[in-house]
């Protein structure tokens, strides 16, 4: 009986690695591909393409305020949530857009 309860346990602890690594698989690619989604995408408001140059620039300043953000964090001695999405206006008709790297949407940002 112990054996078989172990034997369980095994099973179900080598199940859940194994749905991790998918889950960490998945999100690496989506996030390695994240550039070429986005700048195949056209603007929600307009429909104008984003393009590889817009696509490109969002990336990198999201990649700018993420180091920024980890320098201040480090500094202050504090730990720091990233926000994961990139935030750039629409090459054609400048609206303000947000991608998530990790999905697959392209919104129009709400004013605050």
């Amino acid at each position: 009986m112990v054996e078989f309860i172990f034997g369980a346990l095994g099973l179900l602890l080598l199940a859940g690695f194994g749905w991790l690594a998918v889950g960490v698989a998945r999100a690496a690619r989506l996030h390695r591909t994240a550039t070429e989604r986005l700048a195949a995408m056209g603007c929600p408001r307009c429909g104008g393409a984003i393009g590889v140059d817009a696509a490109g620039v969002a990336r990198a300043d999201w990649l700018v305020r993420v180091h920024r953000a980890h320098e201040h964090a480090r500094q202050n001695g504090r730990i720091l949530r990233v926000d994961p999405c990139w935030r750039f206006p629409c090459p054609a008709c400048e609206a303000p857009l947000v991608f998530d790297p990790s999905g697959t949407e392209l919104l129009v940002a709400e004013q605050t």
